[in-house]
């Protein structure tokens, strides 16, 4: 998986599905997730111990130019000397979970003989009809006007990717002429990088949270949420019976100026609410030059579950880990996108109705206050919350993911 524990966490519980079905599973992960896979029982293999050594995550990750030119260039050449496959080689699994954004390891796999199937962590990240890239806000729109911009947002995204001295060209270069793979089997129309339709992909989440799409017997929705994990410590004594707001910056909060711009605004809205209470996990830094009023608890670390589980609603950048998580509670969203896939998610909670959604550059704190009193009692948000958490709570019971892998297996299947 990538080197985020966003990329990790929606892992979980398909790997203890995995291993509580007596299959021996083993994360490939960089030096410093070690100590964070082993202590929750799974095999590890060090990868890219020359891209990220250890000690690379817990630095300030605002890297320059320069910082990430030298990451790229340390990763082709760990691509090149045939690092990757040595580790295959060594591991010698008999089936590859590639995170859907890591082509190198499916590509590795494949020159291997070993059979792989494709992860996914956000949604599909493919093309479809009327299906804009997932990192686009733009909605899903099946008339021909709707066809139309949808289109012209991928034709946009592609035309971004031309440059041949692009991370994008080099990668493909990479893909067809360091390990041989067949530039048609590439489908250049993904969201955030090229696609490998050969591959058949595990999505870790809901159906019922994405746009329609046409139904694939390659893409399977699965288990994905981590229920059973330790909670972090918190002063549940200063809650005080007031309906309860939860404000999460997402697993990736260190790095995100928008996240101290969400603090911020929970900061305003908070003393436009006197009548709740609301609680945000913030970095370092708290709220800027907002004052924080009484009734706005601030922790850089927050126990999200149990939080979530008493919080009437809940404010967030719309990643989808946390979404995921306030619809198994069955609790509405009030989403401020940032980057990556949290537009295109912030597009399908208006689509399908689970909450609001607002712009970072032009959200106002009355808006987000008339949410905050609306949402928790409109009747037709609250089914829209409870179809999504009746997928979740389905998935999670009877462990798709597993048993389509164990099928696999069986199979024989390349």
């Amino acid at each position: 998986m990538l080197p985020e524990l966003g990329h990790l966490v929606p892992t979980l519980s398909l790997a203890k599905n995995l291993r509580a079905a007596g299959h021996e599973v083993v994360y490939l992960g960089v030096p410093d997730f070690e100590g964070w896979i082993l202590e929750r029982g799974f095999g590890f293999v060090p990868v890219f111990e020359t891209v990220f050594p250890r000690g690379t995550l817990t630095e300030n990750r605002a890297e320059t130019a320069e910082a990430l030119a030298a990451r790229f260039s340390a990763y082709g050449e760990y691509l090149l000397r045939g690092a990757l496959e040595s580790r295959l080689r060594e591991t010698s699994p008999d089936l590859v979970l590639a995170d859907t954004l890591n082509d190198f390891l499916m590509v590795s796999a494949w020159s291997l003989g070993i059979r792989c199937l494709r992860l996914s962590t956000s949604l599909p990240q493919g093309w479809a009809p009327g299906v804009p890239p997932l990192s686009s806000p733009l909605p899903y729109d099946a008339s021909p006007e709707g066809l139309a911009r949808s289109e012209g947002a991928w034709e946009a995204l592609l035309g971004s990717r031309t440059d041949q001295s692009s991370y994008h060209a080099i990668k493909l270069a990479v893909l067809v002429h360091r390990y041989g793979y067949p530039l048609d089997r590439i489908d250049r129309r993904g969201s955030f990088e090229a696609e490998l339709p050969e591959f058949p992909e595990i999505v870790l989440g809901p159906s019922r949270l994405d746009f329609p799409r046409p139904p694939s017997d390659r893409r399977i929705h699965a288990e994905s949420l981590w229920l059973d994990r330790p909670e972090v410590r918190f002063p549940w004594e200063l809650l005080d019976g007031r309906p309860l707001v939860y404000v999460g910056g997402g697993s990736q909060a260190h790095r995100r100026r928008e996240t101290l711009a969400l603090g911020g605004l929970a900061a305003e809205v908070a003393a436009a609410m006197p009548d709740h209470q609301f609680v945000a996990a913030m970095p370092e830094g708290g709220p800027g030059e907002t004052a924080r009023p009484p009734n706005l608890i601030e922790v850089r670390f927050a126990p999200q579950l149990a939080l979530i589980e008493r919080s009437c609603a809940v404010i967030g950048h719309g990643g989808l880990s946390s979404l995921k998580e306030c619809f198994y509670h069955g609790k509405p969203v009030v989403v401020i996108p940032g980057r990556f896939d949290q537009p295109g998610n912030a597009a399908r909670v208006r689509h399908h109705g689970l909450g609001a959604v607002f712009e970072d550059s032009s959200v106002t704190v009355a808006e987000v206050v008339e949410a905050l009193r609306r949402l928790p009692s409109d009747a037709a948000v609250r089914a829209n919350v409870a179809s999504v958490r009746e997928e979740l709570v389905t998935l999670e019971r009877e462990q798709p993911g597993r048993r389509w892998i164990e099928a696999y297996l069986a199979s024989g299947a390349r």
